[in-house]
């Protein structure tokens, strides 16, 4: 949804999907390089040479993104984005185009307290281990930026590529002992922005990570001042329904209030109504039941017996 949904609101900007294989499946009996081809989206296959030593108790793969940034720094010539495929888009990238002239960088920061535990590691937790590779380092937390969003100059670029390739031996090396060290991208990439000082908020104004799930919910109505929704939750319910919308041509035209209607109802942002938890049932029956029924009764205003 995040290639189709930006390519409708950019019809011009060039379009790529990084692989590590170039084999693409066929979804609901859509081919995805035929759907690729309509997109006009170009598929790159690169090696993934930054591969964990050792087997993680998180996804690994998620390190691949380090390799995708580092390509990107050899090859874009213009304003360049980073972004999660689980995300859909609201309006065109114009005004992030904008900030990136301005700022360079444009980072998001998921505004977690300094020693609150994201995924394994605080911002507190993620400074202490930069310090250990880079002992001029003495900031006492970084600003915890999210994987998900990159927008950058190709100077930018090259700048947050040169901290990947002189953090990653270190990194590597701790994996293999044991060593606690970052495991996850949006762990390592919080310690090179925050190392090549270049760490900042300012994609806030145009990415948010909505939980819109069963047992965490955190939308809000000022998401509709957003320019891209990243939405984790939806991989199984909105973003299935909303392409099977797609295919049957049910999706109103981009650029209109019925479009963006239509985005929230599917998406359950700002809120999640009853439509929605009907269809997700219907997409998706392995919905623990006790959630749904949770659901369903924060939906019935209580009323108090009598007698």
């Amino acid at each position: 949804m995040s290639l189709q949904t930006c390519r409708w609101f950019n019809p011009t900007i060039n379009l790529a999907v990084y692989l590590n294989q170039a084999d693409l499946p066929v979804v609901d009996g859509v081919s995805l390089h035929h759907l690729f081809e309509e997109l006009n989206v170009e598929c790159r296959v690169i090696g993934w040479r930054r591969r964990p030593p050792a087997k993680l108790a998180t996804w690994g793969c998620v390190l691949f993104q380090l390799d995708v940034l580092e390509h990107l720094s050899q090859t874009e010539r213009g304003p360049c984005l980073f972004l999660d495929l689980d995300t859909v888009w609201r309006r065109s990238v114009t005004s992030l185009w904008e900030a990136v002239e301005q700022y360079g960088l444009v980072t998001y920061d998921l505004e977690t307290e300094t020693d609150d535990d994201y995924s394994g590691l605080s911002p507190r937790a993620i400074a202490e281990i930069a310090q250990r590779y880079r002992p001029s380092f003495h900031d006492d937390r970084v600003l915890f930026a999210g994987g998900e969003f990159l927008a950058a100059t190709p100077a930018a670029l090259r700048n947050v590529a040169v901290g990947i390739a002189e953090l990653w031996p270190s990194v590597c090396a701790d994996m293999a002992h044991g060593i606690p060290t970052f495991s996850r991208e949006d762990h390592f990439l919080s310690a090179v922005y925050a190392l090549t000082g270049d760490a900042n908020n300012i994609g806030n104004h145009f990415i948010r990570r909505i939980w819109t799930g069963y047992s965490y919910f955190n939308a809000r109505i000022d998401d509709s001042d957003l320019m891209i929704w990243h939405l984790p939750s939806e991989k199984r319910f909105g973003f299935r329904n909303m392409f099977r919308d797609i295919q049957r041509g049910r999706v109103p035209a981009v650029n209109t209030d019925r479009y963006l209607s239509y985005l929230g109802r599917t998406m359950g942002v700002s809120r999640r109504r009853t439509t929605k938890l009907l269809r997700d049932c219907a997409t998706a029956p392995g919905i623990p039941m006790n959630l749904v029924k949770r659901q369903l009764r924060s939906m019935v205003p209580f009323r108090r017996r009598r007698g």
